[in-house]
């Protein structure tokens, strides 16, 4: 699992895990004022380099982090 926690501006965040080749292979959604965190489940990517993009709900970017599934 990958657990994400992000200090956001407005309640709510939207969390896409994209492959290498872009394709996005899990989602996940959070909400909280101020602090917000979400945990990912791995179990099933295949090992690899991963991006990690939140989003705010109004498309804004809110940050990218990469992650290697061993």
């Amino acid at each position: 699992e990958v657990f994400i926690a992000v200090d956001a501006p407005v309640d709510g965040a939207a969390f896409m895990v994209y492959d290498v080749t872009g394709t996005i292979v899990a989602q996940a959604s959070a909400s909280g004022a101020g602090r917000i965190q979400t945990t990912i489940p791995t179990a099933g990517m295949a090992p690899g380099t991963y991006l990690i993009r939140a989003t705010l709900p109004d498309g804004r970017i809110l940050g990218t982090a990469r992650f290697v599934r061993r």
